[in-house]
């Protein structure tokens, strides 16, 4: 008997310190949105490696558990969109052709979707402020725009051409660096930076058979979220 309420003791004791050191972990779930940057040759105005793309945005959510005060696993998803820079392709196209006086085009933007497992990692730096930190790894899908171009041909009349989409999946990387602020023992307010850098093989149907276009799609991502808290900090 006596064993027994020794083992009981024990186990209570153990469960009640795994609750305490449950309550000082920073759990969460969040939601984040904000600007997404192209950077590299994705932004480059070069008509031969370049895809002309600008600024878009981003959003996205991620939650994590913590096995220690400062570092945890979790799960990130997130979907950006980049427009193109229709008038400087469109230039660039004159520019490289002799031939075409001018052209109008319209497209869609890019749009890429990140699901990613990583560590996560935090540190309170004063009070109710911290660092946050993660390095992530999964799949990706990136996906070119549908394009529509009208050239303007010297003393041709040449059809408006049409450029469908491709899409490309490929595991991809992501790494983060931001700001929390804890508002309550509820939920907090963050900021949040990460970047994304990834190879991707786009094919096209052709009048010639198929092409394979490669492109290395690297961006900046700047976003406010909210965190919700699972356990208090």
């Amino acid at each position: 008997m006596k064993n027994r309420f020794t083992l009981l003791f024990w186990v209570m004791i153990s469960c009640i310190h795994l609750v305490v050191n449950a309550q000082t972990k920073p759990h969460f779930i969040g939601f984040n949105a904000g600007i997404s940057i192209p950077v590299g040759a994705y932004q480059s105005q070069n008509i031969e490696t370049g895809s002309f793309t600008t600024p878009g945005f981003s959003f996205g959510g991620d939650g994590a558990w913590f096995f220690t005060k400062a570092f945890g696993v979790g799960i990130h998803l997130a979907w950006h969109q980049h427009p193109v820079d229709v008038g400087a392709l469109g230039e660039a196209r004159v520019l490289a052709n002799p031939f075409l006086s001018d052209t109008y085009i319209r497209s869609d933007p890019y749009v890429i979707k990140t699901a990613m497992v990583g560590v996560f990692y935090q540190k309170t730096i004063y009070k109710q402020f911290s660092i946050t930190a993660n390095v992530l790894g999964g799949l990706s899908e990136a996906r070119t725009p549908y394009q529509v171009h009208e050239p303007e041909y010297f003393m041709v009349n040449v059809p408006y051409e049409i450029i469908t989409e491709s899409i490309d999946r490929a595991p991809s990387w992501m790494i983060g660096l931001g700001l929390r602020y804890n508002i309550t023992p509820c939920y907090a307010l963050v900021w949040e930076n990460t970047f994304f850098s990834n190879p991707f093989s786009f094919t096209f149907k052709t009048s010639n058979g198929y092409r394979t276009d490669n492109k290395q799609i690297a961006f900046l991502n700047s976003s406010l979220g909210i965190r919700f808290n699972l356990t208090k900090n």
